[in-house]
């Protein structure tokens, strides 16, 4: 019985001095799975932080146990740049190819010490489509309590995705 492998990161492309969270998973009947070897990230990305989540199934009286390990990875360099497929109790993920793209921010933000940005998919929707609208907040102080409201639009809908991600930069 061979171990399932897979890996995948939040986001893609990601601008440079960002961080990107790499996760590799592991699934087998075994809970001796080994940690994968990490040292052919070195050479393209720095690992800020790492984390482990196991999850153990039974079904018929045998176990199924997924392991997740959550890299938060920040590349050093522009371009395309290849997450090398990694080793995991002697199976390899498929490689990653990750876009790092050099921020070009508004002029008026530059040096500022907070700003928001926000992103919208479409700047011509139909009808009843639906819009994902994108708010980054990015501050170069410490932030001790704050927080952001949806936005509030006539004649629309906004329901929030509860889905929030933090990442670090330079």
């Amino acid at each position: 019985n061979a171990v399932e492998v897979s890996a995948s990161v939040d986001r893609n492309p990601i601008y440079l001095d960002e961080s990107v969270t790499l996760v590799l998973t592991a699934e087998d009947e075994s809970t001796n799975i080994p940690a994968p070897d990490l040292e052919p990230l070195r050479a393209d990305f720095e690992i800020l932080r790492q984390s482990t989540q196991t999850n153990i199934n039974m079904l018929n009286s045998v176990p199924n146990v997924v392991q997740s390990w959550v890299i938060e990875v920040q590349p050093k360099r522009l371009g395309v740049i290849e997450i090398p497929a990694l080793m995991i109790a002697g199976a390899r993920t498929q490689p990653i190819q990750l876009e790092v793209q050099k921020y070009v921010g508004n002029v008026a933000t530059e040096g500022a010490e907070i700003f928001l940005e926000v992103d919208v998919t479409s700047n011509n929707p139909y009808v009843q489509s639906q819009l994902n609208f994108t708010t980054r907040l990015y501050y170069s102080i410490p932030i001790v309590n704050g927080t952001l409201s949806d936005p509030q639009i006539t004649f629309a809908t906004v329901e929030g995705s509860a889905q929030e991600s933090r990442y670090q930069s330079k």
